[in-house]
């Protein structure tokens, strides 16, 4: 495996943030998360094949297992929904089953649009492209993407 990235501040977040949370100066040579795994990673997130959230659940099986990222991705479905048609149905769900929060969306109530991002997330088991449940939710809510 060989994969390289030119991302250096989304490298440099991730080594300070989380490789550094996971080990030690002494334990380093151990470390299952090679180099090119953690790079490997970076990729999947630039490419938006899977989201941050998801690549924090992936360097934690590389944490436990070591391996290449995109195999984890492929072999555990980790993949981010970004199939707006099955996106806009699992929010065209959400509206019609809490008229009530659409109502108080309308009415200016912007907080409930987190409301709405929230279950979105939890229905897809939080693989759904965020930016995309909040672009379909103000478009279908109303309301006009920012």
């Amino acid at each position: 495996m060989t994969a390289k990235t030119d991302s250096h501040k989304l490298i440099a977040n991730w080594v300070i943030n989380e490789v550094l949370r996971e080990t030690t100066p002494d334990d380093l040579a151990e470390f299952k998360v090679t180099p090119a795994a953690l790079a490997g990673l970076v990729r999947l997130i630039e490419d938006k094949t899977i989201s941050g959230k998801i690549a924090k659940v992936i360097f934690q099986i590389l944490v436990a297992e070591g391996g290449d990222p995109a195999q984890i991705v492929a072999d555990r479905g980790l993949e981010q929904m970004i199939d707006t048609a099955a996106i806009a149905s699992v929010i065209d769900q959400l509206i019609a089953d809490n008229p009530e929060s659409s109502a108080e969306f309308r009415a200016g109530k912007e907080r409930v649009l987190g409301w709405f991002v929230g279950h979105a997330m939890r229905v897809t088991s939080g693989k759904a492209n965020p930016h995309i449940v909040n672009q379909l939710l103000r478009e279908k809510l109303g309301a006009h993407a920012v």
